[in-house]
């Protein structure tokens, strides 16, 4: 599907895209080769991707309200966050010191 958002993965040459299919790919930037394939939800387009600065994990957000955090080295999702949030995850980022997520949705709040 279309990709709607796009990280780069600071620690390593790849990157993370979101999808309106649902799904959150990982990429080799160097060769642009797929890596990997991340079901975000069964509801709903990925909105928004955000990776983290020191670690391999990002996080994605979507048309279902939730925000995931991803191992990018396994595909695994680690954690769910704001589950039934105030509408859709529209955007996403990482804090430079990778312990908190600013995230906007369409009810028109950021959190934190």
């Amino acid at each position: 599907g279309p990709v709607t958002s796009i990280a780069y993965t600071p620690t390593d040459l790849r990157f993370v895209t979101g999808s309106a299919d649902g799904r959150v790919r990982l990429w080799d930037a160097a060769s642009g080769t797929l890596l990997r394939i991340m079901h975000h939800g069964r509801s709903g387009k990925v909105n928004a991707v955000a990776a983290f600065p020191n670690v391999l994990q990002a996080a994605s957000g979507g048309d279902d309200g939730v925000i995931r955090i991803w191992d990018l080295d396994t595909g695994l999702q680690l954690r769910q966050l704001y589950q039934g949030y105030g509408g859709p995850v529209l955007s996403l980022a990482v804090l430079p010191c990778g312990q908190r997520i600013v995230a906007g949705s369409e009810d028109g709040h950021i959190r934190i």
